[in-house]
């Protein structure tokens, strides 16, 4: 409790205890005699002393368990006559330096996580730019990932604004993941948005949907990461869920996906440091620990890492029983003969070229047709929907 006094606290205290030992008073203080005798002995104290007076009863040693907590705890009681209220207190010493340089390490921290979210998503909008790079992405899988990257925001954000010392280097992370946001982020679900479109109702029920989709995820991610400190085992399975759309979306489309690999990594890493930050360093701004949460959620999203590393190399249902995978068009099972022109390149295909005939029968080279369909899924000849070659 905070009174403006005229003289310091501790002086104050001082005058009080000095009180109690003159009037050989015992504990537990009787306050109203405490107060009488004050009054006796600070006749020419102002007023102010004998309306509103602190008395510190006892401090004693503790065993606290708090990182940032001295051992003492203080016991008293805040007297004033105007109103005529007594309020008792009990409390702990708090060491708000180590606080405060807790709080800077944190803001490194969270700084480091950010550069590594903010180049991995670089990498993604600088890879996935055609149409058919993009339909191999889950749109689903994007917005967990954005999700989980604005809570994170958010949580920087909100524990800078808990305290001053360490805002600056909160404020900086919270402005650099915004920025990947607006710049990056958004710009990919756009991206996204239209090449996934099919607009047969008209561009307004598909924005509607698409940022029902938004908001609601985004929200609940950010809801999630709020509480991740209070119900860890029920929030962080959904936060570090954000490649498991991606691993079924792979599986069921048959694509394989050559340029996400740095997204995927980077990514990751930086989800994992403030998990490993919070969870595994005695002194971070949160005052506890947790190995089995730390191994836990680190064995999770390493697994769904790899998984989608794995389904980059092998195709999308490489863990599936051979039963269960779709089938998949060969492109060079049929034999060409030489002669036939390739309409790509428009030169003719000699005996020993690398050629590709696609499910409607038109044949090109390997390499003009494998560049062609990076491009577009479409035949260059009739115009026919092509399947990904895997």
């Amino acid at each position: 409790m905070d009174f403006p006094l005229p003289v310091s606290l501790e002086t104050y205290v001082n005058e009080i205890n000095n009180t109690i030992v003159k009037y050989n008073m015992t504990r537990p203080l009787n306050v109203t005699q405490l107060k009488i005798n004050i009054d006796k002995t600070y006749e020419s104290l102002p007023d102010y002393y004998h309306s509103r007076f602190f008395v510190l009863d006892f401090i004693q040693e503790t065993n606290q368990t708090h990182e940032f907590a001295i051992n003492q705890s203080v016991v008293g009681h805040i007297i004033s006559e105007n109103p005529n209220i007594t309020i008792s207190f009990v409390g702990s010493r708090f060491n708000i330096m180590k606080y405060a340089i807790e709080g800077r390490i944190f803001g490194v921290v969270a700084g480091i996580s950010a550069v590594f979210i903010s180049y991995a998503w670089y990498s993604l909008t600088r890879n996935f730019v055609t149409d058919v790079n993009l339909l191999q992405l889950s749109m689903p899988s994007i917005i967990l990932n954005v999700g989980c990257d604005f809570g994170y925001s958010l949580l920087v954000l909100e524990i800078g604004l808990a305290n001053y010392d360490f805002l600056s280097e909160c404020l900086v992370t919270f402005i650099c993941l915004i920025i990947v946001y607006f710049t990056f982020q958004m710009r990919m679900m756009a991206l996204l948005l239209k090449s996934n479109g099919t607009f047969e109702n008209g561009w307004e029920t598909v924005h509607i949907k698409f940022f029902t989709q938004v908001t609601v995820l985004m929200s609940v991610s950010a809801f999630a990461v709020s509480l991740a400190f209070h119900f860890p085992m029920v929030t962080l399975p959904y936060i570090y869920s954000y490649f498991i759309p991606q691993i079924y979306y792979s599986a069921k489309h048959i694509s394989s996906k050559k340029k996400d690999k740095w997204f995927v990594i980077l990514s990751t890493i930086g989800r994992l440091i403030p998990l490993w930050y919070f969870t595994l360093y005695p002194s971070n701004i949160n005052g506890g620990t947790s190995l089995p949460i730390c191994v836990t959620f680190t064995i999770y999203s390493v697994l769904q890492a790899v998984i989608v590393l794995l389904q980059n190399k092998f195709g999308g249902a490489f863990f599936l029983p051979k039963s269960s995978r779709p089938k998949i068009f060969d492109y060079t099972s049929v034999h060409v003969e030489p002669g036939t022109e390739c309409s790509i390149c428009m030169t003719e295909i000699h005996e020993g070229d690398e050629t590709m005939t696609t499910p409607c029968q038109h044949s090109f080279h390997k390499e003009c047709l494998s560049r062609w369909m990076e491009e577009k899924l479409v035949c260059p000849m009739c115009r026919a929907q092509l399947p990904p070659n895997i």
